[in-house]
């Protein structure tokens, strides 16, 4: 059967060569290498690597995307640059070989002149090109993480692997370029989201407490609160309980009267219809800061929140006692917080 198939005409194959799709495999391959500690890993992706950057280098630095047949052309697009990118930096990580830095800054310093938005992100293909209606953006992280995510990866690569700030402030400007979209894309976006988990671990004014590194950070005093008394008696006659926060010196809290969106603070009381609170909420103080257009109104420092709680009925079930807060820093916001305070309710 084979002998009476291979008298067929034959399909053709689909050899030609791609920038970006061999990138995410150099990348891997690198990685690879160095995990399973297997150097043949590691030499076919140094080897890969220098045969792209030898054949479909154009004579001003700049890349081609596809090579067929000893035959290099089509200027590359955002995706070639961003993946080839991430490729040479994982080189250097493995190998510590110099030249795949200075190759990386190289054509990041091109993706910045050709491809970025002084606005922050990236288009994924070069300005005037005659063949299309639109220059796009896409920020879909599907069955390859888009140009934009991979980007902004290289440019906290980049930082890490440098020192250079102009990196990290580059990453900072794509991820606020795209951050109005990557609440509703969730997983549509997911690789810029993994972005943004490791710039807010780098940015010492954004880490916050949920992103502390206890074995490479010294801890910061971001919250402590306290909750008196601690056992709440449920009664007609209501019970004083007292909440004390104390927030570190670079946070704050947005207060409870807070509009435009954001969270206020405030006390919440579940689980039962027969107990009511009532809170005096302290009065903020208004700042402004530059992720704000408007002063806003803030919790800072130590302050106490008087809450009164009392049954309003024949009480069945056990109520909890939360707080609800968003805790900021200068330059913006973490995660809306739920906290279920430490208290235990009884009965007469």
């Amino acid at each position: 059967m084979l002998a009476s198939r291979d008298q067929r005409k034959q399909p053709g194959t689909d050899d030609k060569v791609l920038i970006s799709w061999n990138g995410m495999m150099i990348a891997g391959m690198a990685r690879t290498g160095q995990v399973l500690n297997e150097q043949k890993y590691i030499d076919a992706a140094s080897k890969a690597a220098d045969s792209i950057l030898k054949n479909m280098t154009a004579n001003d630095g700049s890349l081609n995307r596809t090579y067929r047949q000893g035959k290099a052309h089509i200027p590359a697009m955002l995706e070639d640059y961003a993946h080839l990118i991430a490729a040479l930096c994982e080189l250097h990580r493995v190998t510590s070989d110099a030249r795949w830095l200075d190759t990386a800054v190289k054509l990041n310093f091109i993706v910045t002149e050709r491809f970025a938005d002084t606005q922050g992100g990236y288009y994924d293909t070069l300005a005037d090109q005659k063949d299309l209606f639109v220059r796009t953006r896409s920020t879909y992280d599907g069955a390859t993480p888009s140009g934009n995510s991979v980007m902004v990866h290289n440019q906290i690569d980049l930082y890490e692997l440098t020192g250079e700030q102009v990196f990290l402030n580059r990453a900072e400007l794509d991820l606020k370029a795209s951050s109005q979209l990557l609440g509703p894309a969730k997983v549509g976006m997911i690789h810029l989201a993994h972005a943004q988990l490791r710039y807010l671990r780098l940015s010492a004014s954004e880490q916050g407490q949920s992103f502390a590194l206890p074995d490479a950070r010294e801890k910061r005093h971001v919250m402590n609160l306290d909750i008196q008394p601690r056992e709440i008696k449920l009664a007609s006659e209501p019970t004083m309980v007292t909440l004390t926060l104390d927030i570190g010196k670079d946070y704050h809290l947005n207060a409870h009267d807070v509009t435009d969106n954001l969270v206020p603070t405030q006390l919440l009381l579940e689980g039962s219809d027969a107990v009511s609170i009532e809170v005096a909420y302290p009065a903020g103080k208004q700042v402004t800061y530059p992720f704000a257009d408007a002063p806003i109104n803030v919790y800072t420092g130590k302050f106490e929140i008087p809450i009164l709680i009392r049954a309003t009925g024949k009480v069945t079930q056990m109520p909890k006692l939360y707080l609800q807060y968003q805790m900021c820093t200068e330059q913006s916001c973490l995660q809306k917080q739920k906290l279920e305070l430490p208290v235990d309710f009884v009965t007469e």
